[in-house]
């Protein structure tokens, strides 16, 4: 039986929290005797080397709203058999994609969103053209959202309606489904309990000795100089604290460029005067996670280092700089029982410096960072309690997913997640209720509107495509015209035309 992956892979930026997800997937069905595997990909070549398995090609999805929407359309509408223009290019990429497969796992990802269009078209359209085709569908742990507009729910909806399957990796989601009438199971991510086995990049210092530190460009709505002060400032107190050194993973780049966190990481560590820092350069997703989790603490702006961190009980530093990152790493907190762990970056507020343009963290980010250094082992211990019926909960979703797509589909054995108590933390929650809802809201409403004017630069470029090619076609028409009228006057015409008709079978 051969099973295809889709992933968010083999893309020009390496990304190590999509490959953790995707090596996950491919793991958790080698576990189960499903070894025949298709990754699908944009870069076949690249991921058949990192991965060790087969792989194909995917379409790539147009990003503009309109567009997208316009081919989901048609492809919906026509149960994917297109005659002409782009959706029967995308329509027979998809065919090639799945060729000879027997059935498809939507790895999990935090791309069921409009604010990654393409992505969220790619995944409805592959999971239709599965549909169509008769192959069963698993869809793994999703974040849906938080930014859905409602176009992307009606498609969403429909598409995902009737999978064998789908993962909710966070209440948030769960309730989101429920609310489109699409059913979940609570999950896990699926990288929590990756296999990191395999041989480390060398770093200077030993294992544990380290704070691992990832910071991703993004700095929501704080200014980017503001932004790297503030990381700065949190770090340098964090190696006051700790007297640890900083070692920063990035999980975002393009080989070979200072691009992606390479660049945020090197802008952060010339801020930090003197404090040990080394930054591993293009290690890849196993290595990464590997030395994630022999940290002693973690710092992240990123998802899948705090996911790293949970599996394996490392302390960590999980800090959200939107609430997209919220919804996320909130999740994941919750699940682990650790939710007061979650800071978000507008609760930080300004820096200030020490005199000598220093920048020195702000009083509450100081606070959380002494605390969860001071209160480690405590919460490596709440870590390690949770880590055995978690990964239970999780081992029989895999059951239930290899079960699914074999054409046995089954509830898998629990349905919901283990209760976790709260671990009990001495700052608290981080944020209130009602403050990550107004947020939430403000964003949400953003994120719309962007989509709103992405979706009018999408039909302004079809009417001016449409009003290019109309008057294309009318000075074809007028040259036509002219033409002819110059012909019909021509006296030579008319006696060339007197000469034909009284030609032998003219008359």
């Amino acid at each position: 039986m051969r099973i295809a992956v889709l992933g968010d892979v083999g893309q020009k930026q390496y990304h190590v929290g999509d490959e953790a997800m995707a090596h996950a997937a491919v793991q958790e069905l080698a576990r189960r005797g499903l070894d025949d595997v298709v990754v699908l990909s944009h870069d076949a070549a690249q991921t058949e080397d990192r991965y060790r398995t087969k792989s194909q090609l995917r379409p790539v999805w147009p990003w503009n709203a309109f567009e997208r929407h316009q081919m989901l359309e048609i492809l919906l509408e026509t149960d994917g058999m297109p005659r002409e223009g782009q959706a029967d290019r995308l329509w027979a990429e998809a065919i090639d994609a799945l060729e000879g497969c027997d059935a498809l796992l939507l790895a999990g990802g935090g791309n069921l969103t409009s604010q990654y269009g393409g992505l969220l078209a790619e995944r409805l359209a592959t999971v239709h053209f599965a549909k169509v085709r008769g192959l069963p569908v698993a869809v793994c742990g999703q974040t849906v959202g938080p930014v859905l507009t409602g176009r992307d729910r009606e498609h969403l909806a429909r598409v995902l309606q009737g999978t064998a399957l789908l993962g909710a990796r966070e209440g948030h989601t769960a309730a989101l489904l429920e609310e489109l009438g699409v059913a979940s199971t609570p999950v896990l991510d699926d990288a929590s309990f990756l296999n990191v086995a395999g041989e480390l990049p060398e770093i200077p210092w030993s294992e544990g000795g380290y704070l691992a530190v990832t910071l991703a460009p993004g700095s929501g709505a704080m200014p980017y100089e503001e932004y790297l002060r503030t990381m700065a400032g949190l770090l340098r107190h964090a190696h006051r604290v700790t007297g640890l050194p900083l070692l920063f993973l990035p999980h975002v780049w393009t080989p070979g460029e200072q691009d992606g966190d390479v660049e945020v990481h090197l802008d952060v560590m010339r801020l930090l005067d003197g404090v040990p820092s080394h930054q591993v350069r293009e290690a890849d997703t196993l290595q990464t996670a590997a030395l994630t989790t022999r940290a002693a603490l973690v710092f992240s702006t990123r998802y899948h280092p705090v996911i790293f961190a949970l599996g394996a009980g490392v302390p960590a530093l999980p800090l959200a700089v939107d609430f997209y990152g919220e919804v996320r790493l909130g999740g994941a907190l919750k699940n682990w029982g650790t939710g007061a762990l979650l800071r978000s970056l507008r609760e930080l507020g300004d820096t200030d410096d020490d005199g000598a343009g220093i920048p020195l963290p702000p009083t509450a980010g100081a606070a959380w960072v002494s605390a969860v250094w001071a209160e480690r082992e405590s919460l490596r211990a709440h870590l390690e309690g949770a880590r055995g019926p978690l990964k239970a909960h999780q081992d029989a979703w895999w059951d239930g997913v290899a079960a699914a797509i074999g054409g046995h589909p089954h509830e898998p054995q629990s349905v919901r997640l283990p209760e976790i108590a709260g671990w009990e933390f001495a700052l608290g929650r981080g944020s209130s209720a009602l403050a990550t809802r107004l947020n939430g809201g403000n964003e949400e409403a953003i994120g719309n509107l962007f989509q709103d004017i992405d979706w009018l630069r999408g039909e302004l470029v079809q009417a001016h495509d449409e009003l290019a090619r109309v008057r294309t076609e009318s000075e074809l028409l007028r040259a036509a015209a002219g033409k002819w009228d110059r012909l019909s006057r021509n006296p030579v015409r008319a006696v060339l035309g007197s000469l034909r008709n009284r030609l032998p079978g003219n008359g």
